[in-house]
């Protein structure tokens, strides 16, 4: 019996270290984006935005003018047709849309930046500024 405590104690002990390591860890994330000048992290994503159906992202111009497009490989996210204040949050997945790019710094738990075309209709959890914001799978808009 004294055993199954010993083991019992363990496991308790290494889910606090592993979830304080988690939280520790998805700060530092959160913060990387805050860091980032908002106003050159909003101009990159309406960049982005503008230049979706170009060769340089490596799309299909056709599709991109009716639909989103998805970048999720290492080598296209890597590309210097990304501006490099997007790529310095070494995203997961950028996904372009006709008002938006979303930018996927985790995936869960969810930690994104929203770049809105000017007029778009904006959201997400937290405005950084008008036009960007961060977004954890909660709207409050």
């Amino acid at each position: 019996m004294n055993v199954f405590y010993r083991v019992m104690s363990a496991c308790v002990v290494a889910a606090i270290i592993i979830g304080v390591a988690g939280r520790i860890w998805m700060a530092s994330m959160q913060r990387s984006i805050y860091v980032a000048d908002p106003v050159a992290l909003l101009s990159a994503c309406r960049e982005m935005i503008n230049n979706r159906a170009a060769d340089s992202i490596g799309t299909n111009p056709s599709s991109a003018k009716t639909s989103a497009i998805v970048i999720d490989d290492k080598r296209r996210l890597n590309a210097e047709s990304i501006p490099s204040i997007v790529r310095q949050l070494k995203p997961v997945r950028i996904t372009l849309d006709k008002d938006r790019a979303l930018i996927c710094v985790w995936p869960y738990p969810r930690i994104y930046v929203i770049g809105f075309s000017a007029g778009a209709k904006e959201y997400g959890t937290k405005k950084i500024v008008d036009g960007l914001w961060y977004y954890n799978g909660r709207i409050n808009d």
